[in-house]
């Protein structure tokens, strides 16, 4: 069920988007791009209002070209996106899968792929882990850049939040 589906007009961010009861996971899906100077631009997922960067914990793998790199942190890191120096036009597309987003009594985790075209001949796919350390329900998100509100989403950029259950 589509929850919400949000292009934005003019640049900002994606803010407290609540999430109804009834649904057993969470898919969200972005194709967006970043006001940041640069190729890429790392993304935050945010829940509940829960900005404090270490609640959350993350792994990421890249590989861009023919290099791989990886990582780990304590971020809400979600995935990295285009920014305004990549080919222009370009949106990167990501997909984020929150299971078990209500379930009483255990952290929350979830995990991302995404797409990245940094210019004419390098682009970037990532995977990333990552738990929020908190047993709530999820009840809202929030998407940022990760230097919120100096950079933001540009104008065009869009977000979608399904809700899946029986």
């Amino acid at each position: 069920v589509l929850i919400a589906d949000i292009t934005l007009t003019n640049s900002g961010s994606f803010e407290s988007i609540p999430i109804p009861a009834g649904f057993d996971s969470l898919e969200v899906t972005a194709s967006v791009r970043s006001t940041a100077s640069g190729t890429n631009d790392p993304t935050r997922l945010f829940y509940n209002g829960d900005y404090t960067e270490s609640n959350y914990r993350g792994q990421y793998w890249n590989a861009s070209g023919s290099s791989v790199g990886t990582g780990a942190g304590d971020w809400a890191f979600a995935f990295e996106c285009t920014a305004a120096s990549s080919i222009a036009g370009y949106f990167s597309t990501s997909h984020v899968f929150i299971p078990n987003h209500q379930r009483a009594g255990v952290y929350r985790g979830r995990y991302s792929t995404s797409h990245i075209r940094e210019d004419a001949t390098v682009g970037r796919n990532q995977i990333i882990g990552n738990y929020w350390e908190s047993t709530e329900p999820i009840t809202s998100i929030t998407v940022r850049t990760d230097n919120h509100p100096t950079d933001l989403f540009a104008s065009g950029s869009r977000l979608q939040v399904f809700g899946l259950g029986t």
